[in-house]
């Protein structure tokens, strides 16, 4: 029977063991507390970089040499980095887990930050900045709205960074933002595979015991700003129009599912009420739906639909409020919401197959989420959810502050 084992080590390193007898690979995964969130304009774009990094070489292990080993043994390696954390995993045989410890302990401690590597790492990032954001006019103007949206918040600039901030990255900043944010207390490692308890433990403490504990982890980021403005507009050349519609409120555990739920009720899929709601009305969209952004500092609802420009915006505002208001005042029809929940707890079901995922999943819940108990719980909460719950998750969309963005596409010739 799968359960999740926690400890502490004296350094300050939070450990998560998830013992599943039936499984054949192990996971080692570590959290680290730091993204883009965390960042100051002088170092925009560096945890992102520092994720790069990280595979570039100690002093015991030469460069790319960890993905080498990691692939020598039968498994993969990969890391992300996002708002709020960067994320170093591997899947490999169970009987190499004690291999991915090592290289995931030295790492945590002695990444050597050479300046040639350092230079041609930023060489590549630059070029997948290009890639994803200045060849890409939507994706520009979504990284301009952001900023314009946030202000001087942390969450205001994208993971990426600038090209200007970028460039002005040094190898001492880097150092020193490695020094400050990537140790035993401001992460959280989650090992996952068929060791028991004792093993599991006696592993762990043999390779990140001896790592020195680092300073005091980071503040929480603060939370959404309270009046952001009321609406952006701007010319994009592109061929479609964007048009967006942005809610943000307080962070609430409570409200998670519900939200989840309502999102794929209003948004998600052929059969979602806005995309209906639009076509009923002869506004011809390309694409229309919405999105749920649980963030650390706070929650963001999102609407929005892609048209051609020669089209009427379609009222998005008028509709998305409408919808709002009749799920808040009736509800969802009994067979929709049953549809919906049992939906959502089969998905949570679904992404807790192999070591990876389920290594994944607990980390969101203990790191993301405040709750690794969510990691058993989550399904139960979907098919838990009433029609209540789901009225009450629109009334908090509804209410929230919210900001509009219009992105007009100025590509688009008639023929």
């Amino acid at each position: 029977m799968i359960a999740v084992h926690p400890f502490t080590l004296p350094n300050g390193l939070s450990c998560l063991h998830l013992e599943d007898p039936g499984a054949r690979a192990a996971s080692v995964q570590v959290w680290y507390r730091v993204g883009s969130a965390h960042e100051t304009p002088e170092t925009f774009g560096l945890a992102h970089l520092l994720e790069h990094l990280s595979f570039k070489g100690t002093a015991a292990v030469g460069p790319e040499e960890h993905m080498r080993l990691i692939q020598k043994a039968g498994g993969q390696a990969n890391a992300f980095t996002s708002e709020e954390v960067t994320v170093m995993h591997q899947t490999l045989p169970a009987g190499d887990a004690d291999l991915a410890l090592r290289l995931e302990a030295d790492r945590m401690e002695n990444l050597t930050l050479d300046p040639d590597l350092f230079e041609r790492e930023r060489a590549v990032v630059l070029e997948e900045y290009k890639e994803r954001i200045e060849n890409q006019p939507l994706s520009a103007a979504v990284s301009r709205a952001r900023t314009a949206l946030l202000g001087d918040h942390p969450y205001a600039h994208d993971p990426a960074g600038t090209r200007e901030s970028l460039a002005a990255l040094t190898v001492d900043r880097a150092r020193a933002f490695y020094a400050s944010h990537y140790h035993p207390r401001n992460a959280v490692l989650v090992l996952a595979g068929p060791f028991g308890p004792a093993e599991a433990r006696e592993m762990v403490e043999r390779w990140f015991g001896p790592v020195k504990k680092g300073g005091e982890p980071p503040p929480p980021p603060p939370p959404f700003p309270a009046s952001p403005p009321s609406r952006l507009c701007e010319a994009i050349p592109v061929k479609a129009s964007a048009h967006a519609l942005i809610s943000f409120f307080p962070r609430d555990p409570s409200l998670y599912h519900a939200l989840q739920v309502l999102q794929a009720y209003l948004g998600d899929g052929e059969n979602a009420l806005l995309k209906k709601a639009l076509q009923e009305k002869k506004f011809w969209v390309l694409h229309a739906g919405a999105l749920f952004y649980p963030a650390l500092c706070g929650y963001a609802f999102v609407f929005y639909s892609l048209r051609y420009p020669h089209f009427p915006d379609g009222g998005l505002p008028a509709l998305a409020r409408r919808l709002l208001e009749r799920t808040a005042h009736e509800g969802l029809p009994p067979a929709r919401l049953e549809q919906l929940k049992g939906r959502a707890a089969i998905a949570h079901l679904g992404s807790l197959t192999g070591s990876e995922k389920k290594a994944l999943r607990l980390g969101e819940c203990a790191v993301l989420r405040g709750d690794a108990g969510l990691f058993f719980d989550d399904a139960r909460r979907f098919e838990a959810l009433t029609d209540s719950d789901l009225r009450r998750a629109a009334g908090t969309v509804l209410n929230a502050p919210r900001a509009e963005v219009l992105m007009r596409g100025s590509l688009w010739k008639r023929s």
